[in-house]
């Protein structure tokens, strides 16, 4: 986990669920901000030896360069991305 990341107080806050999507190997996960569908996607290699199983494509289709081993980890990094992203925006 990152350090001094509260994954689930970040998700609370910001009204974040997720929605599982079965796959043939591991379950993709939708990100929803209360409730509605945002774009980002982690999506589970379909391969059952993957050490690295997980990846985030992001709203814009771009995929994150690194890969994780844990869903927790994943779901970590996009949050804290799109939170990168939002802040150059603003």
């Amino acid at each position: 986990m990152i350090a001094g990341f509260n994954l689930a107080a970040t998700e609370r806050i910001n009204r974040i669920t997720w929605r599982r999507h079965p796959s043939v190997c591991r379950a993709h996960q939708q990100m929803l901000v209360a409730g509605a569908p945002n774009g980002l996607w982690i999506r589970g290699i379909s391969h059952p030896t993957a050490l690295r199983p997980y990846y985030v494509v992001m709203p814009d289709g771009q995929t994150l360069d690194r890969k994780f081993a844990r869903l927790v980890d994943a779901k970590a990094e996009a949050i804290i991305e799109l939170a990168r992203i939002q802040a150059c925006h603003v």
